[in-house]
């Protein structure tokens, strides 16, 4: 598992932080990595493959066009494959750089509202890159009529939705794809986001429980634990939100939120005790330096993500549309 600033092409490519994280779907930049984001070339000449096997009569083995460098040509089943591996993996977002023939392609195709623009555009010299989900792509061919039904079944026989979202596995499943189904609780063990969350309630849940050993503390500690619980999931709404807010109001109204509810449980703790011992006042000390030292980490790496991601070690030199020429994935155009 990788920083997708190693990722070669978001490597020698300016990119916009914020533009990958809002079209990877996540609410902080530090969630992604090199296994829910991959670099796709074949992802440029998605339209004129699919534009290929419609005038083919989906011919899967035929269907294609030729590869960037003059490589293997883009064909019907390489897509295939690579939609199948995306999916099964969990791959959130697939990243390329377009050529200006390319570019052109997909916004003359109805997958153009499928395409973001991730590139930086204050840098002049980097190419125009951008992103599309797989999921995203496989959704428009469930609804795009039922040849492109029957690549999807062709496709993904049997794949194991374990990684997949339910909505598009169940979408699958009513398509007349063979997919294999995992329960809610297969998904939920291997969700990070899950994950997360869990452990951030069972130790909000346990903190509680070494203050019964202090004799100095005279408050409840069901109310204790009650605080303890309640700030849990506006905490880490907090914390989001102060990071990867789109606003200065919004981060601040993050921040205050994760100030408010990381010390209220501490500012009950000391409102209900008397003449503490010394040990128990260098604990709390140590919890809340510990909590904030721990955010103030994540700060500094998204800070530090965000920057490697905003300047490139080797910009591609590639041609590219004018910003101006750009479509937003809603098809409106972005300046």
């Amino acid at each position: 598992m990788g920083s997708i600033a190693d990722i070669p092409l978001l490597r020698d490519a300016a990119v916009d932080p914020s533009a990958v994280r809002e079209a990877a779907g996540v609410p902080m930049l530090l969630s992604l990595d090199t296994r829910t984001v991959r670099e796709e070339p074949l992802a440029g000449a998605i339209p004129a493959v699919l534009a290929g096997a419609d005038s083919a009569g989906a011919d899967v083995g035929s269907a294609g066009t030729a590869g960037a460098d003059g490589g293997e040509p883009h064909t019907l089943t390489a897509l295939g494959s690579a939609l199948r591996v995306a999916l099964a993996d969990g791959v959130l977002l697939w990243v390329t750089a377009l050529t200006p023939e390319e570019h052109a392609a997909w916004q003359a195709s109805d997958l153009a509202p499928l395409m973001r623009d991730l590139t930086d555009h204050s840098s002049a010299d980097s190419a125009l890159v951008v992103g599309m989900a797989p999921t995203a792509i496989v959704r428009h061919l469930l609804s795009a009529g039922e040849e492109q039904r029957a690549l999807l079944r062709g496709w993904l026989d049997g794949i194991d939705t374990l990684k997949v979202p339910v909505g598009l596995s169940r979408d699958l499943a009513d398509s007349g794809v063979r997919v294999r189904h995992r329960s809610r609780w297969e998904r939920w063990s291997r969700s990070a986001t899950v994950i997360a969350y869990t452990i951030v309630f069972v130790y909000s849940a346990l903190r509680a429980l070494p203050v019964s050993l202090v004799k100095e503390f005279h408050g409840s500690l069901l109310t204790l634990w009650a605080i303890d619980l309640i700030t849990a999931f506006p905490y880490t709404w907090g914390v989001i939100t102060a990071v990867s807010g789109t606003s200065r109001r919004q981060r601040i109204a993050g921040l205050a939120v994760t100030v408010g509810t990381f010390v209220a449980p501490y500012v009950y703790f000391w409102f209900h005790g008397r003449q503490y011992p010394p040990t128990v006042i260098v604990v709390v000390v140590l919890l809340i330096a510990s909590g904030v030292a721990l955010e103030v980490t994540k700060y500094v790496r998204t800070a530090r993500l965000s920057r490697r991601l905003r300047e490139p070690s080797a910009p591609l030199g590639r041609t590219r549309p004018a910003p101006s020429a750009v479509r937003s994935p809603a098809g409106t155009t972005t300046r």
